[in-house]
C-alpha cells in the first residue's frame, strides 16, 4: 500500500526507479504499462534525461548547422548560442526549461532590433524543435513567446 491508501507499482528506465499510483493494483500497473510503451516508442521523453541546455546547444550546432549553412551565418548562430542562450539557460536541463524561462530570455533583447529578436527566437525554437524530434523533450516550452515591438 501506499500513500494515502493508493497501490504503487514500479518500473526502472535507464536506470531510474519510476513509481505509478492508483486507487488499484491493476490500474497502477495499466499506467506504468503505458509509460513505458511510450518511452519506448519514443512518444515520450525519457523523464531521468539529463543534458543541460548547453549541452544540447553544442551538440544541435555541430549536428544541424556545422557545415550545413555559409561560415558567416554559423557564425551568427553560434554568436547567439553562446552569448545569449547560454549564459541565460545553458545551465538547466533541456527537460526543465519552461516559457516563462524563454519568455524572460527573449524579454532581455527587446532593447535590440526586431530582427536580432527573431534570430534568437528562431535560434531557440531550432534548439528545442530538434531536442523534442530527439526524444530529449516531449513539448517544445515555447508556443507563445513574445517578441517586443521595436519603434
Amino acid at each position: 500500500m501506499a500513500r494515502n491508501g493508493y497501490k504503487c507499482v514500479t518500473y526502472t528506465w535507464d536506470g531510474v526507479r519510476h513509481y505509478c499510483y492508483a486507487e488499484t493494483k491493476e490500474e497502477a500497473q495499466k499506467k506504468a504499462d503505458i509509460e513505458i510503451a511510450l518511452l519506448e516508442a519514443g512518444v515520450k521523453a525519457s523523464p531521468t534525461n539529463k543534458i543541460t541546455v548547453k549541452a544540447w546547444s553544442k551538440e544541435w550546432l555541430q549536428t544541424y548547422k556545422y557545415g550545413l549553412v555559409s561560415d558567416p551565418w554559423y557564425k551568427a548562430i553560434e554568436s547567439v548560442v553562446d552569448n545569449i542562450i547560454v549564459p541565460e539557460i545553458g545551465d538547466k536541463l533541456v527537460r526543465k526549461v519552461s516559457a516563462a524561462d524563454i519568455q524572460k530570455l527573449m524579454n532581455k533583447q527587446s532593447r535590440k532590433s526586431e530582427s536580432h529578436q527573431r534570430k534568437v527566437a528562431q535560434t531557440i525554437a531550432q534548439i528545442f524543435d530538434s531536442a523534442e524530434e530527439n526524444r530529449i523533450i516531449d513539448r517544445i516550452p515555447l508556443k507563445r513567446i513574445k517578441i517586443a515591438q521595436t519603434s
